[in-house]
C-alpha cells in the first residue's frame, strides 16, 4: 500500500509505484507537465514520459492522461526532503541523535550516519550529493 494521493495515486494504479515516484522526482511541482497522446509517444515531444519510466508505463499513463497537461505533485520527495531539513536543524540546536531522529522520523541510525559524513550529503545540501 502505498501514501500517495490525487494523481500520483492514479499514476500508481495504472502504471506502478516506481513509475509514479520516477515522474514526482523528474516533473513534480512543476506549474504543468504535458503528457502525450499514446500515438505521440514515440515523436520528440512525447518521447520524454517513454525515456524516463519506459514503454508500458508510458503506455499507460498516456492512455489515461494523454493529450493534456497536468500538475504532478511532489510526492514522497516533498516528504523526505523536508525529514532532511528538520533533522539538520535538530542537529545544528544541539539535539542528540535520538531527539533528531525522532523530529525528523527517521532512525537513529541515518541521523548518525549524516552526522559522521556518510549519508552522501556531505552535511548540508539536504540529501542531494555532490555532482563532482
Amino acid at each position: 500500500m502505498t501514501d500517495h494521493t490525487g494523481i500520483l495515486a492514479e499514476i500508481v494504479d495504472v502504471a506502478g509505484e516506481a513509475a509514479a515516484l520516477q515522474l514526482a522526482h523528474a516533473k513534480g511541482g512543476l506549474e504543468r507537465v504535458y503528457i502525450p497522446k499514446p500515438e505521440n509517444l514515440a515523436k520528440k515531444k512525447g518521447r520524454w514520459l517513454v525515456d524516463l519510466v519506459g514503454e508500458v508505463a508510458a503506455r499507460a499513463i498516456a492512455k489515461r492522461f494523454g493529450g493534456g497537461q497536468v500538475e504532478i505533485t511532489m510526492g514522497t520527495t516533498a516528504k523526505r526532503a523536508r525529514r532532511w531539513r528538520v533533522m539538520n536543524d535538530a542537529l545544528a540546536q544541539g539535539k542528540s541523535a535520538a531527539e533528531a531522529a525522532r523530529a525528523a522520523g527517521v532512525h537513529q541510525r541515518t541521523v548518525r550516519r549524516h552526522r559522521n559524513g556518510h549519508s552522501g550529503s556531505g552535511g548540508n545540501d539536504g540529501g542531494q550529493g555532490n555532482l563532482f
